[in-house]
């Protein structure tokens, strides 16, 4: 699909024949591929024939310091494949959680992602991977908010980061021009004062709508869940029915609470929070 498709914009390029084909090297505009939007191209090198295109190796950057190098291969034909991989240092998680989650999240990641697919079906170009999450912050959740004021901490105001890992695979979608992101499992270690565990699904795409004036309207479905723990300790400090209702599930220690993530329409976990709130001023001490 249309949102899956990668590009090249701006760059400077040499082609020189040589004889198997042509020897194409490129440096400077803009790169794009599915989420990854805006990265700037420091050098790309690629053996051209009339059976494909190879990749040798392609060095991108981000505005935020985010690096990647990729390399891959495409195949012409009727249906044009791309097969390959890259090593991300210190990219932005925010680009691999459901829209909705990233304004709360401040990390970067670091691994290898492999990515395959053809350029012509509905599809596109998949690209998966299982990445290490570097240092950063969870900040402004209308749920942390509520916990300051639950247990009367204030560390809860912003969560520091200090290790995690991200599953996620990208694709495209059901729907025309469309982009399909899941993730299967998110964890953010913040201890000693949380955890965090995120999964979702995040699709775009356009569908028919004749009440539109283009015939068509872009759509967004999002589900997924936002799991927090505490410790024990925070939990003694909150009042027991709030206690009892929203931290009930305990592992390991860790109370956990479960936030479902869906839709658009108001921030994460800010229905949750007032409720416990709500509970919270209504319920005795004891």
């Amino acid at each position: 699909g249309g949102s899956t498709r990668g590009s090249i914009n701006g760059a400077a390029a040499e082609l020189v024949k040589v004889p198997t084909g042509w020897s194409m090297t490129a440096n400077g505009g803009e790169f794009s591929q599915s989420w990854l939007k805006g990265l700037k191209l420091f050098s790309w090198k690629a053996d051209i024939t009339s059976l494909g295109a190879t990749v040798s190796e392609a060095k991108l950057s981000q505005t935020a310091g985010g690096t990647v190098v990729l390399r891959g291969g495409v195949t012409f034909g009727d249906s044009t494949a791309v097969t390959g991989d890259a090593d991300l240092v210190s990219v932005r998680l925010q680009d691999f959680v459901v829209d909705s989650l990233a304004p709360y999240l401040q990390a970067t990641v670091t691994g290898p992602v492999k990515f395959s697919g053809g350029m012509n079906g509905t599809s596109g170009v998949g690209i998966s991977g299982e990445l290490n999450v570097e240092q950063g912050r969870v900040t402004n959740l209308p749920v942390l908010r509520a916990l300051q004021l639950l247990t009367g901490e204030d560390s809860y105001g912003v969560l520091n980061v200090r290790s995690g890992k991200v599953e996620f695979t990208s694709g495209g979608g059901e729907l025309a021009s469309g982009l399909k992101v899941e993730v299967p499992k998110m964890t953010l270690n913040c201890e000693p004062i949380a955890r965090l565990e995120i999964t979702g699904a995040f699709q775009r795409g356009t569908v028919l709508d004749l009440t539109a004036a283009a015939g068509s309207a872009m759509t967004e479905a999002l589900t997924g869940s936002l799991r927090i723990a505490v410790q024990s300790s925070a939990v003694e400090r909150m009042k027991p029915a709030v206690a009892q209702r929203f931290f009930s599930e305990v592992k390991d220690g860790w109370h956990w609470l479960v936030i479902p993530v869906e839709g658009k329409k108001e921030a994460v976990s800010k229905a949750i929070s007032e409720e416990m709130i709500k509970l919270h001023q209504e319920s005795p001490d004891k």
